[in-house]
């Protein structure tokens, strides 16, 4: 058996899936996997939000128990070896890169890719609606040296060439090493830069010599959504960051991607700037257990998302609005009724989406595998019934 096959079919069992009953995706296996129990997915349970399966921590904790139960489980020793080196090489071949590098938070992950992008060049141009910029305690400026130039999201090419001609105007201008972009954007509530704008900013970079990273923690689910080749997406980049916990369901982690010679540089500051676990092994080998089939799993709740939505087309109680370049979130509507209302009687039929907050136009629906564990009239029922 192979590793990953091992590793998957070692998950599917921890969670009581038999061979039997396995019908290929992860996704479609949970919602046969028969009764729940404490060490079971509740498989009936869907999660209209974030983009992976939630499983609980007991279920993760026997996940991780039946890593260990095989013969070719190997652990790590100072994410040497072992589930993180196997997580490495998989991730680099999904990804279309020569190499990737573990890393514990996804912070750290774009942070130590800009670094050894920028090299000597001290800025880098950002999105000012980005994780990079909002979220990350300034570490670039704080720790590397690094100041970000930023532009309004979604950058696009215009954007980043009045920002060099801006840089360029100073009299000691600045050389530029990194643009960073993120697709799809958290505070864009999941948009996606398209094809063609990533395409014509790595032809811009490519002109005036500078590298690209780009923060993809969701971009599997991008490309899953969009029907996009995730190697072909990747190559729109030198580095790419994916996180582990947002997709894989680990508790942590994320993978940087990109040529031998730049991962080798990143997996060389992994000490020097605290990154170096013991062992990490339960999240590597859990990322193992489920990074091959993410896209098949994503699909299937994806399928189901569509023909809920066909179904409500026409709806006097619901009404689904699209957000503009978007991916797997959708503001859902409650026409003539109690928005917080609704949330809590959905949960009652064991249905669950994020609360309606003052800024929000609606309720915010986000679709991931948990999906494909109903059937779309079942959900919809849950929907109406909600609605009152």
């Amino acid at each position: 058996m192979k590793r990953r096959d091992f590793c998957r079919q070692s998950l599917l069992s921890a969670l009581g899936i038999g061979a039997a009953v396995s019908t290929g995706t992860l996704a479609a296996d949970l919602a046969q996997a028969g009764t729940p129990t404490k060490h079971q997915p509740a498989n009936n349970s869907v999660h209209m939000m974030g983009e992976g399966l939630f499983l609980s921590p007991a279920d993760k904790a026997t996940a991780i128990s039946a890593l260990v139960a095989g013969d070719e489980f190997a652990t790590d020793r100072y994410l040497i070896g072992g589930a993180v080196e196997r997580l490495e090489i998989r991730m680099a071949e999904l990804l279309g890169k020569e190499a990737a590098v573990f890393l514990p938070t996804g912070t750290l992950a774009n942070h130590l890719a800009i670094r050894v992008l920028a090299g000597p060049r001290r800025v880098a141009i950002a999105e000012d609606d980005s994780h990079l910029v909002n979220d990350a305690g300034d570490c670039l400026q704080a720790l590397s040296g690094i100041r970000l130039e930023t532009v309004a999201g979604p950058a696009d090419v215009a954007g980043i060439e009045a920002a060099l001609k801006r840089l360029r105007q100073r009299r000691f201008a600045p050389e530029v090493g990194v643009i960073s972009l993120e697709s799809p954007s958290r505070r864009r509530f999941n948009a996606g830069l398209s094809r063609e704008v990533l395409a014509s900013i790595r032809d811009l970079a490519r002109r005036e010599g500078i590298a690209v990273h780009l923060d993809g923690a969701r971009l599997p689910m991008q490309c899953a959504h969009q029907d996009w080749d995730l190697q072909r997406a990747c190559k729109y980049c030198d580095t790419v960051y994916v996180s582990l916990y947002k997709l894989y369901n680990t508790t942590a982690g994320a993978i940087v991607a990109g040529d031998s010679g730049t991962v080798a540089e990143i997996r060389k500051l992994r000490g020097p700037f605290g990154a170096v676990m013991y062992q990490a092994w339960p999240v590597a080998g859990v990322a193992l257990g489920f990074c091959d089939d993410y896209a098949a799993d994503y699909r299937a709740g994806l399928a189901c998302y569509e023909q809920v939505a066909e179904r409500l087309v026409g709806s006097e109680r619901l009404r689904i609005r699209p957000i503009e370049n978007g991916t797997n979130a959708n503001w859902l509507q409650v026409t003539g009724g109690d928005s917080e209302r609704f949330v809590e009687r959905l949960a009652e039929r064991d249905v669950h989406i994020l609360e309606p907050r003052p800024q929000w136009d609606g309720l915010l629906m986000m679709v991931n595998p948990t999906w494909a564990r109903r059937e779309p009239e079942d959900l919809v029922e849950a929907m109406m019934w909600a609605a009152g």
